[in-house]
């Protein structure tokens, strides 16, 4: 991985770390309708909401728990 970032022009003079994010992804019609059953209802954020009048197209969120 590092080798690809040293072919960029010009090139990182410094770096100290390179991170990967991982992405998950729900497709499907139904399967956000299904989350409430899945996951605690207090962490869901905006695909918590009534949707009848809209659709949740994207949402981007980073919680931390201890």
């Amino acid at each position: 991985m590092l080798d690809a970032l040293e072919t960029l022009d010009p090139a990182p003079a410094v770096y100290d770390r390179l991170g990967v994010r991982y992405v998950n992804r729900l497709v499907g019609d139904n399967l956000i309708d299904d989350l409430p059953s899945l996951v605690r209802t207090e962490i869901l954020g905006p695909t918590n909401i009534d949707r009848s009048d809209a659709e949740l197209v994207a949402s981007v969120s980073q919680s931390i728990f201890h």
